[in-house]
């Protein structure tokens, strides 16, 4: 059974909070908070919390079950270029009929999606399948991979394995 691409949306969002130690959940807020208003009006960032080795324990499994949700999909293998020619065929257009173009077209996405997480990428797909009237471009669908990819958890992870 395929899982829905939500549910792994939903766990990578918890792996960069609620999962998280209490004390790594509020430096990771109050760091993102400095971020925010250090151009404005300076400050020191945060300190980093003191880590029990329990807490080292618990964040390094978030942090693994994280890589394992956030495996770029060049690493699927060709399961984003299966999604993306079934997603381009279902709009008309004039590339249609010309299977080199319409191949170098799905080329030219799926270069520029592999970094991505497969389950934000078929969101994405997904919406536009359901939603949208129109071939939307590739910088709208970028966006929506971008978004369902889920917030902050890029960033949080960065600052994580930083850590």
């Amino acid at each position: 059974m395929a899982v829905p691409p939500e549910v792994p949306a939903k766990l990578a969002e918890e792996c960069v909070t609620t999962r998280l130690p209490l004390s790594v959940q509020s430096y990771l807020s109050a760091m993102e908070q400095h971020s925010l208003v250090a151009a404005s009006v300076g400050g020191r960032p945060p300190a980093k919390p003191e880590l029990t080795p329990e807490e080292r324990t618990a964040l390094s499994s978030e942090l693994a079950v994280l890589d394992q949700i956030l495996q770029p999909a060049r690493e699927r293998g060709a399961e984003l270029a299966v999604e993306v020619a079934k997603f381009l065929s279902r709009f008309p257009f004039g590339l249609r009929h010309d299977t080199s173009l319409m191949q170098a077209k799905v080329d030219g996405w799926c270069e520029d999606l592999e970094g991505y997480p497969m389950y934000a990428i078929k969101r994405a797909l997904g919406w536009w399948r359901r939603n949208g009237e129109k071939e939307p471009s590739f910088a709208q669908v970028l966006t929506d991979v971008k978004l369902f990819t889920g917030d902050n958890v890029l960033s949080r992870r960065q600052t994580l394995v930083r850590w």
